[in-house]
């Protein structure tokens, strides 16, 4: 085995608790990657299916199922942890969990296959649970593949218009630009229907009201909705043909109800003087 892949599993399991696999697996988790070739900034849908074995009894309390696209050389490229809908210990043997979640592929991945892996771990103490399956390393299983590579349905979207800088966290893959109140996106008219694929949130719970987004296209509002959970939302919005119109470009509005500078809010204790909007972590085109 590559010696790079090794010690990046080691690493993983240090993030995640390592655990002997000295007992029955309790559980199964299957994932279905759709589509199955992605390119770079594309949505891929991943369907999760989480069953408890005959005869099997799963722990109470707080699980995450961790999920890792990890690249040829063992390189985990970005990841989609999360806890799924249902407590573990109310899975049952015949009756699956089922459901969808979104992720991007980061536009810096390399083109390539990647597997899937993922695990199910408490994040208290890091101990992970034994499930069925084909592991890479303890208690971590690889479940799908995904091809990253061209996609001639897909259209490259600019940050035109009213967006600070980019900034990235130590998320792997995550990087996002906060808009200065209204910011626009831009793309060469496909001269076709399409669905823009928008992936954003507004974490900053001080605001006095939560915010009204409208996404418009030459003054038509094609989305609307309500930024208050704190947590990261994904529209899929259609764009007919004859809402693209004729010219070469397309310019898209994202228009929060309110912006605001950080430093003027005494409780979020910050000396940031920006003008701030949404945050958004990504957009794509997918061109029908």
């Amino acid at each position: 085995m590559n010696p790079r892949y090794l010690i990046v599993l080691a690493l993983l399991v240090s993030s995640c608790g390592g655990t002997r696999d000295d007992a029955a697996p309790v559980a199964a988790v299957t994932v279905a990657v759709s589509p199955a070739q992605a390119a770079p900034g594309a949505p891929v849908e991943v369907r999760y299916t989480l069953e408890a074995l005959p005869g099997a009894t799963l722990p109470s309390g707080t699980y995450v199922l961790f999920v890792h696209a990890v690249d040829v050389n063992g390189k985990i490229l970005w990841n989609d942890d999360h806890e799924p809908p249902q407590a573990a210990n109310t899975w049952k043997p015949g009756t699956p969990v089922q459901y969808t979640r979104t992720m991007f592929v980061p536009r810096t991945t390399p083109a390539g296959p990647l597997q899937i892996v993922v695990g199910l771990y408490a994040p208290s103490t890091g101990a992970r649970v034994e499930l069925r399956g084909e592991t890479t390393e303890p208690r971590a299983y690889r479940v799908a593949t995904l091809e990253i590579g061209p996609d001639p349905s897909g259209a490259f979207v600019a940050y035109t218009e009213g967006w600070n800088n980019p900034e990235s966290s130590e998320t792997l893959g995550r990087e996002w630009r906060w808009s200065k109140g209204i910011g626009h996106l831009g793309f060469r008219n496909p001269m076709k229907a399409a669905d823009l694929w928008l992936e954003l949130d507004q974490p900053v719970a001080a605001l006095a009201s939560p915010q009204q987004v409208e996404i418009k296209l030459g003054g038509a509002v094609l989305d609307s909705f309500t930024l208050d959970n704190q947590m990261p939302v994904i529209r899929r919005i259609a764009i007919s043909q004859e809402a693209m119109g004729s010219s070469d470009t397309v310019d898209i509005e994202v228009a929060p109800s309110q912006s605001f500078i950080p430093a003027t809010i005494p409780a979020l204790k910050n000396s940031d003087r920006r003008e701030l909007g949404v945050r958004v972590f990504n957009a794509y085109l997918a061109v029908k």
